[in-house]
């Protein structure tokens, strides 16, 4: 697994956050970063707050699910790179929270995870 995008809120969070646990239980030396992004509301400091409680909240859930907290790192990037313009359909998509591994784990372990979405045009 390079990496693996969760979109919030979605009712497939939880479930996704699950699988990522069991996951990191298989494989006890990853670290993962929680990096969590906003959409763009015009105020910078509210989107780098919200991107931060996104990824704290996925750090949270993670760590109800048993994973170690010493194991997650977070940090908010704010709307500093939206994948979707503001107004698009699909700019909900911008409030997500991107994992970052730090190791390779085998796709074939990490394919339940990945998320599909159109891409930015």
């Amino acid at each position: 697994m390079a990496r693996a995008i969760i979109f919030l809120p979605v009712p497939e969070t939880r479930v996704r956050l699950g699988r990522l646990a069991q996951l990191l239980r298989a494989y006890p030396n990853v670290r993962v970063t929680l990096i969590g992004a906003a959409n763009p509301s015009g105020d910078a400091d509210r989107d780098r707050r919200l991107s931060v409680a996104g990824a704290r909240l996925c750090a949270a859930l993670l760590t109800k699910a048993g994973i170690e907290s010493g194991r997650l790192a977070v940090m908010g990037e704010g709307s500093a790179r939206p994948r979707f313009a503001p107004g698009a359909v699909l700019a909900s998509h911008n409030d997500r929270v991107i994992l970052v591994p730090s190791q390779t784990i085998p796709a074939s372990s990490a394919a339940d995870l990945s998320t599909r979405t159109p891409s930015a045009k």
